[in-house]
């Protein structure tokens, strides 16, 4: 079947596959400065590694081994630590495609993956978030996908105060902790937020979302950015099918000081050789 827009729809196909996934490491960081001034920000450290080694894994944890990573051409630490890591046994079974492109925004740099991806579905995120639970995320992420073979985004509950940074979501429930997605609104007032679910920048999407991405940009006229929500609201909205998992377990937003050192942490108290003797030193403050 084709969308309205005239590109072929494949959700609900048989052929569906999920075997790849996209990282947009392109950002500059800004909210990170002055950290990103030596640095992308997807080399910033948390703990005793950067950024993007703990967006691999969370994703590995998933089942998925092929990764695209876009990174911007002035970012080739990010290029080095990959290289170096994938010589290193725990990703040893990995593949890694690295893309440069100086991208605009989050929906640019999935833009540029599209020749990589050749199977019905892929996973996209941005290199910014940070999810942990019993069981590891992406792993409930894909089996959901397994389940229902839909596209997926995954959600937060927010507050009132945080409707404005996220795409809010209109839709209704379909079972515990999933909801049939609707519609999507980026950045909406209180009054206009059409419920208290914001999208993470987590998904598992269609190919033919490169052809809403287009549109997005086409209807933007270059003038402003386009995010991947921008293009999923234009799917939705051309009879696209997707659903929304409420993630419960523990969020970091990796593109922001507070997040930085919250996740820092986390992750530093529950540090194999360290997290001890760090967690005695933190109890002696």
């Amino acid at each position: 079947t084709r969308s309205p827009c005239g590109v072929r729809c494949m959700a609900g196909s048989k052929k569906q596959k999920l075997d790849i996934a996209v990282i947009a490491a392109a950002g500059s960081g800004t909210r990170l400065l002055p950290l990103t001034l030596h640095q992308p920000k997807a080399m910033v450290a948390i703990a005793n590694r950067p950024l993007i080694h703990y967006v691999v894994d969370q994703i590995a944890a998933a089942g998925i081994s092929r990764f695209v990573i876009v990174i911007n051409p002035a970012f080739q630490a990010i290029r080095n630590y990959i290289k170096y890591q994938s010589k290193q046994k725990e990703w040893l079974k990995y593949t890694f495609i690295i893309v440069e492109n100086a991208s605009l925004d989050f929906a640019d740099s999935v833009m540029a993956a599209k020749r990589h991806i050749l199977g019905s579905h892929f996973i996209a995120v941005a290199c910014d978030d940070l999810v942990v639970d019993a069981i590891p995320p992406f792993r409930s992420f894909r089996k959901l996908f397994d389940r229902y073979r839909k596209p997926m985004v995954m959600l937060r509950e927010i507050t009132g105060k945080q409707v404005s940074n996220y795409g809010v979501i209109a839709g209704e429930p379909m079972a515990k902790d999933l909801w049939r997605v609707r519609d999507v609104v980026e950045k909406p007032s209180l009054k206009a937020a059409p419920s208290r679910l914001g999208a993470i920048s987590d998904y598992i999407l269609p190919r033919e979302i490169f052809g809403f991405i287009a549109q997005a940009r086409k209807r933007s006229g270059g003038k402003k950015e386009v995010a991947v929500i921008d293009a999923i609201k234009l799917y939705c909205a051309a009879g696209g099918s997707l659903i929304g998992w409420i993630f419960r377990g523990m969020h970091f937003d990796g593109g922001s000081k507070m997040g930085i050192l919250k996740a820092s942490l986390y992750f530093g108290i529950r540090h194999p050789e360290h997290g001890e003797a760090f967690t005695k030193y933190l109890r002696s403050l």
